[in-house]
């Protein structure tokens, strides 16, 4: 089975984030991790996934419970639990920078 291909935004705001770092390792785990310019959504840190077949951006992920759901949603179902559909940024989706 292919691994998902992560895109991270390396933006100061979400490149300089306390967690930034420990995310990438968390997904790297798990995912192919390309790193992108600023999506210009900047309430970091930012990360952005194709779920069937369209981009979608997520923020705010920095703390480990998001993370936990991002993860999930990579490995398991493809099903958007709750708390991680409030950090989709809808307006953003199906769009890289």
């Amino acid at each position: 089975m292919d691994r998902p291909t992560v895109f991270v935004c390396r933006g100061s705001s979400c490149r300089h984030h306390k967690a930034h770092a420990e995310m990438r390792d968390r997904l790297a785990a798990v995912a192919d991790v390309s790193d992108v310019r600023c999506q210009r959504i900047c309430d970091g840190p930012v990360v952005g996934v194709a779920i069937n077949g369209s981009l979608e951006w997520f923020e705010r992920m920095g703390s480990e419970k998001p993370q936990r759901r991002f993860i999930d949603l990579l490995t398991g179902s493809g099903r958007m639990r709750k708390g991680l559909e409030k950090r989709r940024i809808a307006k953003r989706a199906g769009r890289l920078r």
